[in-house]
C-alpha cells in the first residue's frame, strides 16, 4: 500500500504472535502494508515471518505492559522508519 508521497505505508500491530493480532498482520501484509509486528514470544514472530513474503514485516519482540520493553521496540522502529514518515 503506497502513501500519498509514494512510500510504502507502515503499521504497528501488537499481539502479532497469535490470534487476532496474527490475523491482522497477515491481512495487512497481504494488502501491501509494511507491518511492524510486535509480540511477547519470539517463536510466534519467527513462525509468522516464515509464512509471509520477505520484507513484509519487521518483527519486534516486546510486551506492551513493560515500559522498558516498549521503549526498546520504539527505538528499534525509529531506526528503520524512512525519514519522510517521522
Amino acid at each position: 500500500m503506497d502513501g500519498m508521497n509514494g512510500t510504502r505505508q507502515s503499521v504497528l500491530v501488537t499481539g502479532a504472535g497469535s490470534g487476532i493480532g496474527r490475523a491482522t498482520t497477515r491481512f495487512l501484509a497481504a494488502e501491501g502494508f509494511h507491518v511492524y509486528a510486535g509480540a511477547r514470544r519470539r517463536a510466534g514472530l519467527e513462525e509468522l515471518a516464515a509464512e509471509l513474503p520477505p520484507g513484509s514485516i519487521t518483527p519486534l519482540l516486546f510486551d506492551v505492559r513493560d515500559e522498558k520493553s516498549v521503549a526498546r521496540a520504539s527505538a528499534e522502529t525509529a531506526r528503520t522508519v524512512p525519514p519522510v514518515l517521522r
